[in-house]
């Protein structure tokens, strides 16, 4: 690679056509050098890692070329590879990276809250030998191995790839221990562990490429007002007496307002305080509103699902994994339940 240090793509091809026929000259023939390609902008990382424009013709770019980072690797999930494009679109083709650490921040609020497509957060790892053969304990090893004792006839088997999601565990639980099936997830209402998500797998990709960038400032990427808002789905009433022992069994259920999520007294009808109380027609109409989208989008997959398939397959039946949109089914539905629960408790508000 050369340097040439001249303003436009232009210049520097000509520059390279020149260079490759005067350093031909020296060579004996056939041995030829010949002109390639020009990166303009070119945002090299370290060795064997780098990302850059792509020219062979000075009028247009032909794509933004990449080689070694994980946005093109299989074992890394659909969220890390999107978010990792999208910021090097934003760094390389606009050049605005005030605009790339915004898009990036809003990802990340996206992420922590709960609110991405629970399909591209799916990671998959390939079974190769049989499972008696691997020395350390691995994720989608040991996740098999549950599998295999919930269903032995599903559980994927050697040359299958694995799907797993990271679940919340106990403080001090091992990676491997964190893994588990998306549809289970989905199934049974397991709360993933978004922060692992962040921190495990896209952090470092994502500090490879604004370091070169922002240098000592890439602090301010993870921690701040973005990264506040988490998703928590701790509740009380899921937990019979006979488990609230310890710590659990001095904690209390709070009623809290729908709106402000002040205290309320449990005998207070309805999940609305009195201060609230007049905003619960607006509060209604935004919620049916949320739902009839939530509706349009569950009935928009299924049309998919009919035409890939020519019958009407709910989410029950339906054993496509490996469909982009298998999961996000799953969530939808899940979704659209926990709308018609708040609904329900409005309507008790009145």
């Amino acid at each position: 690679m050369v340097i040439f240090g001249v303003k436009t793509v232009e210049e520097a091809m000509k520059l390279g056509r020149e260079a490759a026929a005067l350093i031909s000259k020296e060579f004996k023939a056939p041995v030829k050098l010949e002109f390639e390609k020009v990166y303009y902008p070119y945002l090299l990382i370290n060795k064997k890692r780098y990302a850059g424009v792509f020219w062979t013709k000075p009028e247009k770019y032909d794509k933004v070329d990449t080689k070694g980072l994980e946005n093109v690797r299989r074992d890394n999930c659909a969220f890390v590879r999107e978010l990792m494009n999208e910021s090097l679109e934003i760094i390389l083709l606009e050049m605005d990276e005030n605009k790339a650490i915004e898009n990036l921040k809003k990802r990340i609020e996206s992420l922590l809250s709960g609110e991405e497509d629970p399909s591209k957060l799916v990671i998959t790892k390939c079974i190769s030998r049989e499972m008696d053969q691997y020395k350390g304990k691995q994720a989608h090893i040991e996740l098999v191995k549950k599998m295999q004792e919930r269903d032995f006839a599903t559980a994927p088997k050697v040359g299958d790839r694995v799907k797993y999601m990271i679940i919340k565990a106990p403080k001090g639980s091992k990676a491997f221990e964190k893994s588990e099936d998306p549809r289970y997830i989905i199934e049974n209402d397991i709360q993933v562990d978004y922060e692992s998500y962040l921190k495990s797998q896209a952090m470092k990709p994502l500090l490879r490429i604004f370091k070169p960038i922002l240098f000592d400032k890439t602090k301010s990427l993870f921690s701040g007002a973005h990264t506040i808002k988490r998703v928590d789905n701790f509740n009380l009433n899921n937990i019979s007496d006979e488990k609230k022992t310890g710590i659990l069994a001095c904690l209390v259920e709070v009623k809290t307002c729908l709106i402000c999520k002040s205290k309320m007294d449990k005998k207070i009808k309805g999940f609305l305080c009195s201060k609230c109380k007049p905003k619960r027609e607006h509060l209604k109409i935004e919620y049916e509103e949320k739902f009839a989208e939530k509706i349009s989008q569950r009935f928009d997959l299924m049309k998919r699902c009919f035409k890939c398939s020519g019958e009407c397959i709910t989410e029950k039946t339906c054993v496509a994994q490996d469909c982009e949109i298998f999961y996000t089914r799953f969530s939808i539905r899940k979704g659209v339940q926990k709308i018609e629960e708040t609904l329900k408790k409005i309507n008790e508000s009145w």
